[in-house]
């Protein structure tokens, strides 16, 4: 029960960040919506949020996470050895792998 409940929390949490960014990137169709006037002009000039819709911190901050978990993902996959089977799984089938040896079947999960 504790994880459907952190999982709808973070569904919850992101939907609003996505209907902001989504706002923001098609703003040409967007233009006379309701989210349009909601994120374009409410948010935009409250007190709080007016320096970070002034000097684009919000995309920023977006491009800085995507950066820093591509980098972290490239150096320590999560899952090396799954990589590697399917890897090897796919040289074998394209003949670039000669005998069952250096495969070893019983490694590959089809």
């Amino acid at each position: 029960m504790n994880a459907i409940l952190f999982n709808i929390l973070v569904v919850l949490i992101s939907s609003i960040s996505i209907t902001q960014f989504c706002t923001a990137a098609f703003v040409d169709y967007t233009t006379f919506s309701d989210i349009s006037i909601i994120f374009n002009v409410q948010i935009r000039y409250l007190v709080f949020f007016v320096y970070f819709y002034k000097y684009n911190i919000f995309p920023y901050i977006l491009i800085f996470i995507f950066i820093i978990s591509f980098v972290y993902l490239l150096c320590r996959p999560s899952d090396v050895k799954s990589i590697e089977k399917v890897v090897k799984f796919y040289l074998y089938n394209i003949k670039l792998i000669k005998n069952e040896e250096e495969l070893k079947l019983k490694d590959v999960v089809v």
